[in-house]
Formats: structure tokens, sequence, C-alpha cells
């Protein structure tokens, strides 16, 4: 399990410039919960009691259990194309019931609701201002040990759907905690990255950001072999392991019509090289 304070480093707030945009009705959900269990039901439910007209969406449950990190970079890559005013929470929390807070973020328009774990890393480090918040217990919501994404998380993000401010709920607070995530490197001229995720396709993604693949200025090094550059996925049909520029700019390792991950026992966390030629 990552330990989410490793690394952690005091963000302060410019709380002068904050964009507050009115709610816009929508709450996103993305937790490890899965969808084997009634978890997800529950917070809803929890949502629905207080705003039956909130919309709610669900960005993703499948997220590896305890993986913080996969819950940040999901949280990073979906919010911003829903609309100002959305409140996304996010439940990847194995220190729930502890001294770990929950926490309100108001950045970029949006609201993001979870605990303070570096769930929101990403969304901090893309904002150039923000507001952060320590949660309250709700009077009308007991808290349990074991589930703060129901007791706590749910009916907060519920009552901002309804107009309620960010004050009501929490209190001002300078600093959160923001976990390491891996970063592309320069080594002797080239970019050395990671795999930081295998998608529901097995595509394998990296931390490494292609804008125009057209341009083969460069070559791809995946376990000391060359692997050859597409423009859309059908062009490598019958081919093997290729990479592309994926929908987000980052090079993405994948098989056309294959699972790449199982093909070539692809795992997070191996290493991709960019060598300029």
């Amino acid at each position: 399990m990552h330990n989410p304070h490793s690394g952690e480093i005091a963000v302060l707030n410019n709380i002068g410039k904050i964009d507050l945009h009115r709610p816009s009705g929508i709450i996103t959900l993305t937790t490890d919960f899965g969808l084997a269990d009634t978890f997800v039901a529950q917070m809803k439910g929890v949502i629905l009691s207080i705003n039956a007209d909130a919309k709610i969406v669900d960005i993703t449950h499948q997220i590896r259990p305890f993986s913080i990190t996969d819950a940040a970079r999901a949280i990073s890559v979906a919010y911003p194309y829903f609309p100002k005013g959305t409140i996304h929470i996010g439940v990847t929390d194995p220190g729930v019931g502890s001294e770990r807070r929950g926490l309100l973020i108001c950045a970029g328009g949006h609201y993001f609701v979870g605990p303070d774990n570096g769930i929101f890393s990403l969304v901090v480090k893309k904002a150039p201002d923000f507001r952060a918040l320590s949660l309250r217990p709700l009077e009308d919501y007991p808290l349990s040990s074991t589930f703060h994404g129901r007791d706590l998380f749910a009916p907060v993000a519920a009552m901002l759907s309804l107009g309620k401010s960010p004050e009501s709920v929490g209190s001002l607070i300078e600093e959160v905690v923001m976990i390491d995530l891996s970063e592309p490197t320069m080594t002797n001229g080239s970019i050395v990255g990671t795999i930081t995720a295998i998608d529901n396709f097995g595509n394998a993604i990296t931390n490494i950001p292609l804008i125009k693949v057209s341009e083969r200025s460069f070559k791809v090094l995946f376990r000391g072999r060359e692997v050859p550059c597409y423009k859309f996925y059908k062009q490598a049909e019958g081919k093997g392991l290729g990479y592309i520029a994926n929908s987000q700019g980052l090079l993405e390792l994948f098989v056309f019509n294959g699972n790449a991950s199982e093909a070539y026992g692809i795992k997070v966390g191996e290493v991709v090289t960019v060598i300029p030629l």
C-alpha cells in the first residue's frame, strides 16, 4: 500500500482569487469499492435523500484497492470534462477512521470531497489557486469508523449541491497532504518514464506526454527493444506491440484488438524510454 505521507508537502491557499461557481447539481463518484457490494448504492441513497434532483455520475468504482495514486489520476483525467460547479467525491481511503482529515477543495471552478490523503494531489498541482477546508462531522450523520464515504463525503457533497457554502461544512486550512506521483526524468538526453496504469483494454499507459506522434524525431524503447509508432489503433493490425499518443496526449503501449498487458506480461511500474534521434 502506498504511504500517502511520503513526499508530503504543505500547500498554501490563495483565498482571494478563488472562483466559486454555483453548483451544477452534478455529483461524480470515484472509488475503489467495486460493484459487488452495496457501498456505492448507500452513498447514492444518502445523496438522493438530501437532494432528490442530484445528477450522480459514476467515474469509476474499479480503482485498484487502496491505490490512492490510481484514484488521483482517474479524477484528474475526468473532472475537466464536467461543467463548472460539479462536485467530485473521491474515496480511496485506507486511513478511514484514523486521525486523517476529511477534505473539501475548491479549485478550477469545481468542488472535490474526500479524505486528506493525497487523492486530490493532481487537482491541486494543476490549480493555480485553490481553497481547502477540513470537514466537520455532521450532526445528522454519525461517523462510523469504516465508511466516511457514506457518513461524511456523500452528505457534504449533497449539501453543496443544494447551494450550501463551503464554510458551512468545513474550516479553512493552509496545507493538504500531497503524494509523490511519478514524473518522467531526463537521463543522458533520453526521457525515462514508467507505466502508471493498465486500462480495461489492457493498454499500458505511461506518464510520458506525446503531442505529435507523426513527427518521428525519436524512438521508443520497452525492455530494450524499439516499439513502432502508430497514429491510430487499426494501423497496427497484425503487427504486435506498438505505441500511440492516447486521448490524454500520453504515450500508450497497445496491441490492436488485443490485450497488451496479458500478451506481453506488462505491469505497472515498468520503464519506457524515449530516445531523441
